[in-house]
């Protein structure tokens, strides 16, 4: 069973990576992202999260840090950061 201090951590680190579509990217360095440069402040947090298979590259060498999150993506990053549960019924938005 995950303890709290395990979940605040990711947490972080996911929110780290999503505050980044309010900052704007510099140039490409070795982060493997052409938008994201190593020294940037959550490039660990970003890294962390697309290795774990958290929050998906837009581009193969991209991450675009000033796009906007939508609540799809959200959602979408809340349930992967579960390890993706079963779900029992299908749920649908108008709006997404």
């Amino acid at each position: 069973m995950k303890t709290i201090k395990t979940i605040i951590k990711k947490t972080a680190l996911i929110m780290g990576a999503l505050m980044m579509n309010t900052l704007g990217a510099i140039a490409a360095d070795n982060t493997g992202f052409s938008d994201v440069p190593a020294d940037y402040k959550y490039a660990e947090g970003i890294s962390y999260c697309v290795n774990n298979g958290i929050i998906r590259r837009t581009a193969p060498a991209e991450f675009s840090p000033e796009e906007k999150i939508n609540r799809e993506l959200f959602a979408c990053v809340l349930y992967r950061l579960e390890n993706s549960p079963a779900t029992e019924s299908e749920i649908s938005f108008d709006d997404v």
